[in-house]
């Protein structure tokens, strides 16, 4: 499991006539922020020097840390299903 989604309220989308989006973590919030201000940056920085200073102090304290299991066996689990597809290769959805 990776240990990295925080739990955030469900945004709703005004355009969208009630409808929720999936609730957003706050590292996706972070992340969506970044390429916000990087954009904006390679657009109004000219200095590819000063574009790194600025966005390393902005990431400045950033730590990941999680775990990954793999399911058990997936290298078989994985290889059989390949196989099984290119043999049957018309199967409905």
């Amino acid at each position: 499991a990776i240990l990295l989604a925080a739990a955030a309220a469900p945004v709703t989308d005004p355009a969208g006539a009630g409808r929720q989006d999936p609730p957003v973590s706050e590292l996706e919030q972070f992340l969506e922020a970044l390429a916000q201000v990087r954009s904006l940056a390679r657009r109004r920085v000219a200095s590819a020097a000063e574009r790194r200073t600025l966005l390393r102090g902005l990431v400045d304290g950033f730590r990941l840390s999680g775990a990954v299991q793999l399911p058990p066996e997936w290298r078989r689990r994985l290889a059989a299903a390949h196989a099984e597809l290119e043999r049957n290769p018309s199967r409905p959805a």
